[in-house]
């Protein structure tokens, strides 16, 4: 699952809850989506990460915006549907030890960190396999570029059957 609820003893975040606490997080999603809380997005002007216009928490990173745009919280008027970038972070925990199985799908660049390393850094659709102790916390980190035509991302992991 995803805890921001850890945030607390993470260097970086502030106050009762911290600035991306969700206080409603549940560290223990069924099949292990991404789903307890969610990620902290970072919605970019630009394909280079550089421009930030607006953050949320996303519950999930399963998108699919066609040729739109992300919805807009209400104080954002206007995004473009072409050459912008987010940057979601946040904390995966395992519910079980093993070998897991991380999936990226989309249309367009994506990378992917876990614990600081490099897992993912291409286009389309494709999964990694990971090794994961129960009950630990792993900082995750998925960029995604948008182009130009259709936008879509999706991030989702499960453990490997035994």
């Amino acid at each position: 699952c995803v805890a921001h609820n850890l945030c607390r003893c993470q260097p970086g975040f502030t106050g009762d809850d911290c600035s991306i606490a969700m206080n409603t997080c549940v560290a223990s999603p069924s099949a292990g989506q991404l789903s307890a809380g969610g990620l902290k997005g970072r919605y970019f002007l630009d394909e280079l990460l550089v421009q930030s216009r607006f953050e949320r928490v996303d519950s999930r990173v399963n998108f699919d915006w066609g040729y739109g745009t992300p919805a807009l919280p209400v104080n954002v008027t206007t995004f473009p549907s072409d050459h912008f970038s987010v940057s979601w972070s946040g904390y995966l925990r395992a519910d079980r030890t093993g070998w897991h199985t991380i999936y990226i799908s989309g249309d367009q660049i994506a990378r992917l960190w876990l614990n600081r390393e490099t897992y993912i850094r291409d286009t389309g659709s494709f999964s990694v396999s990971v090794y994961l102790v129960a009950q630990q916390f792993y900082e995750i980190f998925l960029d995604m570029i948008e182009t130009t035509g259709p936008a879509r991302v999706s991030l989702q992991w499960t453990p490997l059957k035994k």
